[in-house]
């Protein structure tokens, strides 16, 4: 009996290997595409029970992000690559218009004897790569810098900044228009007229590298290949070709001479 099991591990593993040297001959096989998978193991929503993930129109969620439970993201909004929300028992609210970074994690404190705070991010919010947010309050137009940790029951109001690498320890109250940072975070200064104006314009440029990877996620690898033969067949072309061609697709008609 014990001979017969031993023969059944053997030949199961072999088996198990082979699969393995398979999937890497695959994966040579499909060279720059082996990073898509039409069938992927990951689970970009979950629900937990009852509780399940609401988004709006024009929400870029990434491929290996992990959006689980009662988390609802407002429109224009976008989950970089590695994030995950995770909201058990009480919800997370994005209202709209925000980027939250790569390898951000945002989640829900729950008290048993209690029911625990939800997390509330505002309109026009950026947080950066690597950030931590537990169960605070970011009100709009805020930008929390890459690596930052906030801690529970926080209040960031309008307008403010989290530097980078910052810890907003349990509890602190952030007022509008100022500059907080350290290890806990302190007020270090009002920030400038300039400071508040370029935050638009980095808010812009985040939206519209969601809306270049969204569109990139959704294609085939025989879309992707035929652009890149495409890009490489235009970069042989001479210039003077290129703006004729450019000119014809612009063209809508020829004008007809009248006829009297």
């Amino acid at each position: 009996m014990q001979g017969i099991r031993r023969a059944l591990y053997v030949v199961g593993q072999m088996i198990r290997e082979t699969g393995q040297s398979m999937d890497h001959l695959g994966i040579r096989v499909q060279g720059g595409y082996s990073y898509r998978e039409p069938l992927s193991r990951h689970r970009q929503l979950m629900n937990i029970g009852l509780k399940k993930p609401i988004f709006e129109d024009n929400v870029f969620i990434a491929p290996n992000a992990s959006v689980i439970g009662y988390v609802q993201l407002g429109a224009n909004s976008s989950v970089g690559y590695g994030a995950v929300l995770r909201a058990d028992a009480v919800p997370i609210v994005v209202v709209g218009d925000s980027h939250i970074g790569d390898d951000v994690v945002i989640h829900c404190t729950r008290i048993p004897e209690e029911r625990g705070n939800p997390t509330f991010i505002g309109k026009q919010v950026i947080i950066g790569a690597r950030s931590s947010i537990y169960s605070c309050t970011i009100y709009d137009k805020v930008y929390i810098g890459w690596g930052s940790l906030i801690e529970e029951d926080c209040v960031i109001s309008t307008r403010s900044v989290i530097a980078s690498g910052s810890r907003l320890v349990k509890g602190t109250s952030v007022p509008s228009d100022e500059l907080w940072g350290g290890n806990p975070a302190n007020y270090i200064r009002k920030l400038t007229n300039e400071e508040l104006n370029s935050f638009e314009q980095l808010l812009k440029e985040q939206q519209q590298l969601a809306e270049l990877h969204a569109k990139i996620c959704g294609k085939t690898p025989d879309q992707v290949e035929s652009e890149r033969h495409m890009a490489a067949v235009r970069s042989r072309l001479p210039l003077d070709y290129l703006e004729y061609m450019r000119e014809m697709d612009t063209s809508k008609q020829v004008a007809l001479p009248k006829v009297e």
